[in-house]
């Protein structure tokens, strides 16, 4: 009897190692869609920003400052990613790292937009902050942690949404 107990006791410990297994598996292969995801908005930007310059922008002073500047801004945004990921690794070691700074959110959906515009070119959906909103709305909260999920919301908003559509935003 001690020995089935034990036997028993023993196989519920393994498959409950084996479910946890599992989700992490799972939960990795998640990780790769997302950051997959979350490269291709700003190398996307950076080479159509680029392409266009090479292209005969470059002779365009109104055109030429503004896509490099564009283009930078979304270099940066490639090195946040690869700090994200130093960041992860410190998660998956049971070191959460979270950064509260206080910041205008409604500036900060103002910016991410604007990272977004080489991807809404074709669609030409519309921006706009809710009325009454469109003021400073101080939150406090981890900036850069809010900028993705603000991308993640407003590409797809690009992506699957109406042509010349509008995508509005309220607090």
């Amino acid at each position: 009897d001690t020995v089935k107990s034990d036997v028993s006791k023993w196989a519920a410990d393994q498959e409950k190692q084996m479910s946890i297994l599992r989700d992490q598996e799972r939960y990795r292969k998640e990780f790769l869609a997302n950051i997959g995801h979350e490269l291709k908005t700003p190398i996307f930007s950076i080479q159509g920003y680029l392409h266009t310059l090479l292209d005969g922008a470059m002779e365009d002073e109104k055109v030429n400052l503004k896509f490099i500047k564009k283009a930078a801004k979304n270099a940066d945004r490639l090195q946040e990613l690869v700090e994200d990921l130093m960041a992860i690794s410190k998660i998956e070691k049971g070191e959460v790292i979270i950064n509260p700074t206080r910041f205008d959110i409604c500036k900060l959906c103002l910016e991410v937009w604007d990272r977004l515009e080489l991807m809404n070119a074709k669609k030409r959906i519309s921006f706009n902050i809710s009325e009454g909103n469109d003021k400073p709305f101080f939150v406090n909260a981890d900036k850069d942690e809010i900028s993705k999920v603000l991308e993640d919301l407003f590409s797809n908003s690009i992506k699957y949404g109406r042509e010349n559509g509008t995508t509005t935003v309220s607090f």
